[in-house]
C-alpha cells in the first residue's frame, strides 16, 4: 500500500512538472509572438513615416506613391486576416486621392506619365479589388478632365471606354470615344478602335457618322477619307458576293465614289495654297482606281481617268 501511494505521489509530481513546462513553453511562444508583432508594427510605422515624409517632398514621384500604397495593402491583408471582415480600404483610398490631387503642369510629359499610371492603378484597384464600379468610373472621368488634349494621352481614353464596355455600358463608351475624337489631337488609334467596335456590333450608320465627324474636324487626313470610302464599298460584299443584290452593290459603290469625289475636290482646293496636297490627290486616285478594278463588271476605271487626269511627277 505504501509503495502504491509513493508511486501515485511521484506520478502527480511528474505531471505537475510537465504541465508547468508546457505552460512555460506556451508563455514563451506567446511572448515571442507579441514581440514579433510589436516589431512588425514598429517597422510598419517607421516605413509609413518615411513615405509620408518623402511624398511631401516629391508629390509627383509615382514610385514613392506606389511604394506607400503597396505598404498599406500589405498591412491591410495582415489586418483582414486577424479581423472579421473589417474594411481597411479607407486608408488606401486616401493615399490614392492625395496622389491624383497633384496634377502636373502642362508640357511635362514625364510627370504626366507618372500621373496617368497612378490614375489607372487607382481605377483598377477600385474595379477589381474593391469591387466599386462607381468609384472606378469617377477616377477615369477625373483623369479625362485633367489631361491635356494631346495624342500622347489617347490611351487613357481607350482604357476608360473599355471599362464602360466591361460594365456593358455601350452608350457610356460611345460618349467617351466621341469626346476623345473631338478633343484629342492625332486620334487615328481612337478612330480605328471606335470604328472596329461599331463594325463588330453591325452599326454601319454609326461608322458613317463617326467618319463624317472626324473628317469635319481633320479634313487633311487622307487615310481617313480612304477608309471611309472603303467602308462604303465593302458594304455590298458583307458575308460574300452573293449576300447582296446587284442593285445594293451598285448603291454601295456609288456611295464610295461620292466619298472619293469629295476628298479629291477638297484636296484640289487645298493644293492652291498647299502644293503637298497634290500627293494626297495622287494617292486618292490610285486607291480609287484599284477599288474600281476590284468591283469587276460593276467598276469603271475610265470614270476616274476621264474626270481626274493623273498629275505628272513634275506636277507632284
Amino acid at each position: 500500500m505504501r509503495r502504491r501511494r509513493d508511486l501515485r505521489r511521484e506520478k502527480t509530481i511528474v505531471l505537475k512538472f510537465e504541465n508547468q513546462v508546457v505552460m512555460e513553453d506556451q508563455q514563451e511562444k506567446q511572448r515571442k509572438q507579441e514581440e514579433e508583432e510589436e516589431e512588425t508594427r514598429n517597422e510598419f510605422e517607421d516605413r509609413k513615416r518615411y513615405y509620408e515624409h518623402e511624398v511631401m517632398k516629391n508629390p509627383h514621384d509615382d514610385d514613392l506613391w506606389f511604394g506607400y500604397i503597396w505598404l498599406l495593402q500589405q498591412h491591410e491583408e495582415e489586418e483582414e486576416e486577424e479581423s472579421e471582415g473589417k474594411d481597411h480600404r479607407t486608408k488606401i483610398r486616401e493615399v490614392y486621392e492625395r496622389a491624383i490631387f497633384n496634377v502636373p503642369g502642362t508640357g511635362n510629359e514625364r510627370l504626366w506619365e507618372s500621373y496617368l499610371r497612378l490614375c489607372i492603378s487607382y481605377a483598377v484597384y477600385e474595379e477589381l479589388d474593391a469591387r466599386d464600379v462607381q468609384r472606378a468610373r469617377r477616377v477615369y472621368l477625373h483623369c479625362l478632365r485633367q489631361i491635356p488634349n494631346d495624342k500622347f494621352f489617347a490611351g487613357i481614353w481607350l482604357l476608360a471606354a473599355k471599362f464602360e464596355i466591361r460594365q456593358l455600358n455601350l452608350e457610356g463608351a460611345r460618349e467617351i470615344l466621341d469626346a476623345a475624337i473631338c478633343k484629342v489631337r492625332g486620334t487615328e488609334i481612337l478612330l480605328n478602335k471606335y470604328i472596329k467596335m461599331e463594325q463588330q456590333l453591325g452599326n454601319v450608320d454609326r461608322c458613317r457618322n463617326i467618319y463624317k465627324n472626324y473628317i469635319s474636324l481633320s479634313p487633311k487626313d487622307c487615310v481617313a477619307w480612304i477608309r471611309f470610302a472603303m467602308l462604303e464599298a465593302h458594304q455590298g460584299y458583307r458575308g460574300g458576293k452573293n449576300s447582296a443584290t446587284q442593285e445594293e452593290r451598285k448603291h454601295c459603290i456609288q456611295r464610295a465614289r461620292m466619298v472619293f469625289e469629295r476628298a479629291i475636290n477638297y484636296f484640289t482646293t487645298l493644293s492652291a495654297t498647299c502644293p503637298l496636297a497634290n500627293l494626297d490627290i495622287c494617292t486618292l486616285q490610285d486607291v480609287w482606281e484599284y477599288i474600281e478594278a476590284s468591283f469587276g463588271v460593276l467598276g469603271d476605271v475610265n470614270l476616274i481617268r476621264s474626270r481626274y487626269p493623273k498629275k505628272t511627277k513634275r506636277d507632284r
